[in-house]
């Protein structure tokens, strides 16, 4: 058999498979687009089924000024792995204090991939408009499985905005104050 003839017998079989999940750039661009009219300001394109399945699969699409509250998942084994699709994205890692202990890059040309443990305080910031693929071994439930630091404003506030801004020159030992 050749390697043509056996690319075409994979290539039907998986477009005759109804439940092929597939997003592609254009899906990422469109939500981007549509997210900016979100209050947050970010989009998830889900691929899971539903909030119960494990692992839960998105791609998370965050427009420049989307603010994610640092928080930390608190269900032992719990991680989540990141995977970088498009823009610049920067990861933060935080100690309990909110001290900056790690400033990780994901764009093009640096990391693209993080896998983040429990019981770690860490966001993300987008610098330019990005997307990337996220999958975390649990249920969906905020309400039990993160804690959001003390030491940063709430989403949607008043000081969140100011908040964000600081990222963009922040180093790793910085604390950025509300």
């Amino acid at each position: 058999m050749t390697n043509n003839h056996l690319d075409n017998i994979i290539y039907k079989r998986a477009n005759s498979i109804k439940d092929i999940k597939i997003i592609t750039q254009a899906n990422i661009n469109d939500t981007l687009i549509d997210a900016v009219a979100l209050e947050r300001k970010r989009e998830p394109i889900l691929i899971h089924d539903n909030f119960e399945e494990i692992p839960q699969r998105f791609v998370n699409c965050l427009n420049e000024n989307s603010y994610i509250r640092p928080h930390m998942h608190i269900i032992p084994k719990q991680w989540e792995l990141m995977s970088w699709l498009s823009g610049e994205i920067i990861a933060f890692i935080f100690d309990v204090d909110g001290n900056i202990i790690q400033k990780i890059i994901m764009n093009e040309d640096n990391v693209k991939v993080i896998e983040i443990p429990p019981f770690c305080y860490h966001t993300f910031v987008a610098v330019t408009k990005g997307s990337y693929l996220e999958i975390r071994n649990c249920k969906y439930n905020p309400s039990v499985d993160r804690v959001y630091s003390s030491w940063s404003p709430l989403e949607n506030s008043s000081l969140a905005e100011n908040y964000q801004k600081k990222f963009f020159t922040a180093k790793v030992g910085d604390k950025l104050v509300i």
